[in-house]
C-alpha cells in the first residue's frame, strides 16, 4: 500500500534548517496498526505527516499502490488525502460551530456523496462511536472524549484506506482514551491505521508493529503480532466504481451552511458590508447633490421662481399644448402636478400676517393653486373653501419671521399682501386656514401661498391681462380740446377687469375708469393687441368703444364690460397654454425627468428647463466639481481598504476551520466556492439591508442627507452592488491563494498560534 524509500524532510525557517526525517525506508499494508513513538522532536509527527500527504518531502520516493509520488503538487495531495486518507488529530481538529452531525457529513459531502447517502451514513457513523444522543449538538459543547468520537466517525465517513491518528488520546482521561484505542483496533482490520503515540503502553495490547523514530531516523522496526495483508482484497473494493459516490453537484446548501454556522462572524461581516454600501451609497448621493446644478447644462437665467422641484416645460416650435399632450406629461410616475399657463408662477408677493411687526422683514412667497395640495402635506389645517381664505407654506426662520413660532399659531390669522407690483387683482387680505411645514424637505424649495381655485384664476388672468395688453387706446378730446389718443397701460395704476354684459352687441363694449377723461368720442375703434416675446402674438382683436359708465370705481380698476362671446375669445387668449411648469415629486426626480423629457419626447418638440439650474456651468464650477469627485473617491478608496482589511482579518478567523475541511477533502475549488458564496450572499443581504435603511431614512431625514438619498439614481445603485460583489469576489480569491501556498500542516500550525 505504501513504501518510502530514502525519504527525507528538511524544514527551513528564517534562515533556520532543520531535519524532520532522514533515509526513511518502510512499507505498510493494509490491516496493520501500526503505533509510531519517540520522544517529543524526534520526527515522528512529521513522518505520520508525509505518509498522509499533510506534508511533502524533499529527498528519496514514496509509492502509493506502486505509484510514484515526489512530482505530486498541491491538488494532488489534495486527491491523495481526500481518496485515501481520514485524520485523526491530537487538538481534534473539529470545527466547533458545526454540529456533531454536520461535521461528520461534511467529509461525506465534499467527497462528492449523494444527499440521501450522507444523511443515512452520517446517521450509521455516529451511532457506531456512541453519540447518537448528541447528534444535533454543537461540538464546541462536546468533552474531549466525545469530540476525539466525532473525529473518528469523520475519518470513516469517506471509507478511507488509512487512518492517520496523531495522538489521538494525548488530551483524554485514561478511560476516554481507552475506548479510543479500541475503537481503532476494531476499524483497524480493513484499513491501515497509523497512530503516534509518546505513550506506547497505551496501544501495547493492540498494534501490530512497533515503529521508533530518533532524531529524525527509524531505530526500531519491529514486528509484533501477525496480520492478514488485505492489500490486494481491499484495494479492488476501493476501486470500484461506488454508485453513491462521485455526485457531481452544487456545493451551494453545504456553503450556505457554514456561513450561518458561526452567527457572530455572519453578523460581525454583515454590519461590515452594511455601513461600507451606505457610505458609498450616500457618498454619491451626495456627490450627486453638490453637482447637480453643473449637470443640466441649461440656458439662461430668465425664471424668478427657482424652486428645486420646478421644471419648465415648452414645445420648440412655440405651438400650445395639447390636452393630449398635458395629460401625457401629467401621467409621468415622477411629476407631482402642472401648472398650465405658468407666467404667473414667477410673480412673488410679499405678505405680513397680524403678529408680525411693521418694521419686520416680510415674507416672500410665490402663488399656486390649492387645488395642487396633495392629502397628508397639511402640517395643519385645511384647504381653503372661500376665495379670502388661502394655505401658505413656509418654514421655521421664515415662521419667525412672522413673529410665530408655531404652526398652529398662524391659523384663522389674517395674511397682508404687503407689496405686489405686477398689475394681480388680489385681495389685500386673506385668512390663514392650513399651513405647509418645509422643514424636513431638502433645500431649494420655495414658499408659496395657495389661493382657492377662484381667487386664483381671477390673479392669474388679471396678470396676463394687463402684461400682456401692450395698446389699449381710446380716442378722445383733451382738455383744451384737442383730439387725442388716450393710450391705457396695464400696470399697478391701472389694473383692468373683464366684466360680462350680455346686453352690450357683440363686438362692442363699455368702459368704468378710475379717473376723468374728458370727450372720449363714442363708436371709436379700440385696439386690444397683446405679443409675447417668446410666442408672438397670442390677441388682436378690435372693439367698438360706447360710452364710460363711470369715472370712478370702487377698487380703483378699470372694468371693461363686453359680450360673452368677445369675454370668451379674449380670455381664450390668456388661457393658452404655450409653457408649463412641471412640479417633481423629489428634488431626485428632478433629473430623472429632465432626461426623461429630453430623450423619450423629444421627438414631439419639447424643450425642458430646471428652474434651479438655469445657468451654464462657468469653470469654476467645473473645478468645484473635480475637486468633489477627487475627495470623494479618495474617500471611497480608503474607505474599500479599510473594510476590505477588515474583512481579511475576519476571514483569518477563519483559518483553522478551512484547514479541517482541506483535512477532511475539501479541494481548493470547494474552498475558494464556499467563500465566494459566503461572502456575495453578506454582501447582498448587507446591500439591501441599507437599501431599506435608505428608505427608511428618506421618510424621516431632511434637509442635505435626505436629499442626497433622494438624489441617488437607478444606475448608482447598480453600480454600488457591482462593486460590493466584485470586492467580496476578490477578497474570496485573495484569501483562498493565501491559504493554499502553504502545506495544510503548516496552515493548521499557523491557526493554531493565531
Amino acid at each position: 500500500m505504501l513504501k518510502l524509500v530514502n525519504v527525507g524532510k528538511i524544514y527551513s525557517q528564517e534562515g533556520n534548517v532543520s531535519v524532520g526525517i532522514r533515509k526513511v525506508n518502510l512499507e505498510f499494508n493494509i490491516g496493520e496498526f501500526v503505533a509510531i513513538t519517540g520522544e517529543s522532536g524526534s520526527g515522528k509527527t512529521t513522518l505520520l505527516n508525509v505518509l498522509s500527504g499533510i506534508d511533502t518531502y524533499e529527498e528519496g520516493e514514496m509509492y502509493v499502490n506502486g505509484e510514484e509520488t515526489s512530482y505530486y503538487n498541491t491538488e494532488d495531495l489534495e486527491e491523495y488525502r481526500n481518496k485515501y486518507v481520514g485524520f485523526i488529530f491530537q487538538n481534534y481538529n473539529i470545527v466547533d460551530s458545526y454540529t456533531v452531525k454536520q461535521n461528520v457529513e461534511a467529509a461525506l459531502i465534499l467527497n462528492g456523496y449523494k444527499k440521501d447517502y450522507v444523511k443515512s451514513k452520517a446517521k450509521e457513523l455516529i451511532e457506531k462511536v456512541g453519540l447518537t444522543h448528541k447528534m444535533n449538538t454543537k461540538s464546541s459543547k462536546l468533552s474531549g472524549g466525545e469530540k476525539q468520537r466525532v473525529v473518528i466517525a469523520r475519518a470513516l465517513a469517506k471509507d478511507p484506506l488509512i487512518i492517520a491518528a496523531d495522538e489521538p488520546t494525548g488530551n483524554l482521561d485514561s478511560k476516554s482514551g481507552e475506548d479510543i484505542i479500541n475503537l481503532l483496533h476494531e476499524i483497524s482490520k480493513d484499513k491501515l491505521v497509523l497512530i503516534v503515540t509518546h505513550n506506547y503502553e497505551e496501544v501495547e495490547g493492540y498494534a501490530t508493529r512497533l515503529i521508533r523514530v530518533y532524531d529524525g531516523e527509524i531505530k526500531e522496526d519491529r514486528q509484533l503480532t501477525k496480520y492478514e495483508n488485505k492489500d490486494k482484497e481491499a484495494l479492488e473494493i476501493f476501486e470500484k466504481d461506488d454508485l453513491n459516490k462521485k455526485e457531481k453537484k452544487s456545493l451551494l446548501a453545504f456553503n450556505l451552511r457554514d456561513l450561518f454556522a458561526s452567527p457572530k462572524k455572519f453578523i460581525f461581516n454583515l454590519i461590515v458590508y452594511f455601513i461600507m454600501s451606505l457610505i458609498v451609497l450616500l457618498s454619491v448621493g451626495f456627490y450627486r447633490n453638490m453637482t447637480r446644478s453643473q449637470s443640466m447644462g441649461l440656458v439662461q437665467n430668465v425664471f424668478e421662481n427657482n424652486d428645486a422641484l420646478r421644471l419648465i416645460v415648452n414645445k420648440k416650435d412655440k405651438s400650445a399644448f395639447t390636452d393630449a399632450e398635458l395629460n401625457d406629461i401629467k401621467n409621468n410616475s415622477n411629476v407631482d402636478f402642472i401648472v398650465e399657463k405658468d407666467v404667473i408662477t414667477d410673480l412673488n408677493i410679499d405678505i405680513k400676517t397680524s403678529g408680525a411687526s411693521f418694521d419686520q422683514t416680510p415674507v416672500t412667497t410665490y402663488i399656486l393653486n390649492a387645488d395642487v395640495i396633495k392629502e397628508g402635506s397639511l402640517k395643519c389645517g385645511r384647504k381653503p373653501s372661500n376665495d379670502d381664505e388661502v394655505v401658505i407654506s413656509l418654514n421655521k426662520s421664515e415662521l419667525s419671521m412672522l413673529d410665530f413660532y408655531s404652526y398652529d399659531d398662524l391659523l384663522n390669522k389674517k395674511m397682508y399682501v404687503f407689496r405686489n407690483y405686477h398689475g394681480m387683482e388680489m385681495k389685500g387680505e386673506y385668512t390663514i386656514c392650513g399651513v405647509i411645514s418645509l422643514d424636513n424637505l431638502p433645500s431649494g424649495i420655495k414658499s408659496y401661498v395657495y389661493l382657492n381655485s377662484g381667487e386664483y384664476e381671477k390673479a392669474r388672468v388679471s396678470y396676463y391681462l394687463n402684461s400682456y395688453i401692450e395698446e389699449f387706446s381710446i380716442k378722445g378730446k383733451s382738455a383744451d380740446d384737442q383730439e387725442a389718443i388716450y393710450y391705457l397701460a396695464g400696470g399697478v395704476n391701472n389694473i383692468f377687469k373683464l366684466e360680462i354684459d350680455n346686453t352690450i352687441e357683440k363686438g362692442k363694449y363699455k368702459i368704468a375708469l378710475n379717473g376723468a377723461f374728458a370727450a372720449i368720442d363714442p363708436n371709436t375703434t379700440t385696439k386690444f393687441y397683446a405679443n409675447d416675446n417668446t410666442y408672438g402674438v397670442i390677441l388682436d382683436k378690435e372693439l367698438t368703444f360706447l360710452e364710460v359708465i363711470s369715472t370712478s370705481t370702487e377698487d380703483g380698476l378699470v372694468h371693461i364690460y363686453l359680450n360673452s362671446e368677445d369675454y370668451n375669445e379674449i380670455n381664450k387668449a390668456f388661457n393658452t397654454s404655450y409653457q408649463i411648469s412641471v412640479y417633481t415629486t423629489s428634488i431626485s426626480k428632478n433629473g430623472g425627468i429632465f432626461n426623461n423629457l429630453q430623450k423619450e419626447l423629444s421627438s414631439k418638440g419639447y424643450r425642458v428647463i430646471s428652474a434651479s439650474a438655469q445657468t451654464e456651468p462657468g469653470l469654476g464650477d467645473n473645478v468645484l466639481a473635480l475637486v468633489y469627485l477627487i475627495l470623494i473617491l479618495n474617500f471611497l478608496v480608503g474607505t474599500f481598504f479599510i473594510v476590505f482589511a477588515t474583512l481579511v482579518h475576519s476571514a483569518k478567523s477563519k483559518s483553522d476551520d478551512i484547514e479541517i475541511l482541506r483535512t477532511i477533502g475539501a479541494t481548493k475549488q470547494n474552498i475558494r466556492n464556499m467563500l465566494i458564496t459566503e461572502y456575495m450572499t453578506i454582501g447582498v443581504i448587507a446591500y439591501i439591508m441599507s437599501m431599506v435603511a435608505l428608505f427608511i431614512a428618506r421618510i424621516f431625514a431632511s434637509g442635505e442627507f435626505r436629499l442626497a438619498i433622494e438624489y441617488l439614481e437607478l444606475i448608482d445603485y447598480i453600480i454600488v452592488f457591482v462593486l460590493v460583489m466584485l470586492m467580496s469576489f476578490l477578497l474570496s480569491l485573495m484569501f483562498v491563494r493565501s491559504i493554499f501556498k502553504k502545506s495544510v500542516r503548516k496552515g493548521l500550525s499557523d491557526s493554531r498560534r493565531s
